[in-house]
């Protein structure tokens, strides 16, 4: 074996062996970082009770899940004290304003397949969201 060879194999080793070092140390010895997960929001579909206040926003025509035929469903429900409802849909976005008594409606076009609808109740200091998830097929399940 040439001088040329011996002096190439040990430097390839040696630059070898640092890294190996390098990448088993490194990882130690920095701080591991952490993306922080996005909050999970719990929603009911239904009024809740807490302590002897019941929620004041409830959504009466659409079920979580449901399976509907059509391609437009209206939804309807109730925002007591609600200024505005806004409903938004993969595709659209929309802002009903409840009556006196708090009903409020409006009709939603869907796409094939899953639709997720999130229906937000705002009042003066707060607000309620309710998601659902309601399926359109043309063909009988």
């Amino acid at each position: 074996m040439n001088k040329d060879t011996l002096v190439a194999t040990v430097i390839g080793f040696g630059l070898g062996l640092v890294a190996a070092i390098a990448l088993w140390v490194v990882p130690r010895i920095l701080p591991k970082i952490t993306t922080p997960q996005p909050a999970k929001q719990i929603v009911s579909a239904s009024p809740t009770t807490l302590g002897n206040e019941t929620t004041s926003f409830e959504i009466t025509s659409v079920r979580d899940g449901q399976i509907v035929k059509d391609k437009t469903v209206k939804l309807e429900g109730k925002a007591l004290g609600a200024q505005f409802v806004v409903i938004t849909t993969p595709t659209d976005n929309q802002v009903a304003t409840p009556s006196s008594d708090g009903s409020f409606n409006i009709s939603l076009t869907l796409n094939e397949g899953g639709n997720g609808i999130s229906v937000t109740s705002f009042k003066t200091e707060s607000r309620e969201t309710q998601d659902l998830f309601v399926y359109y097929f043309t063909e009988g399940i």
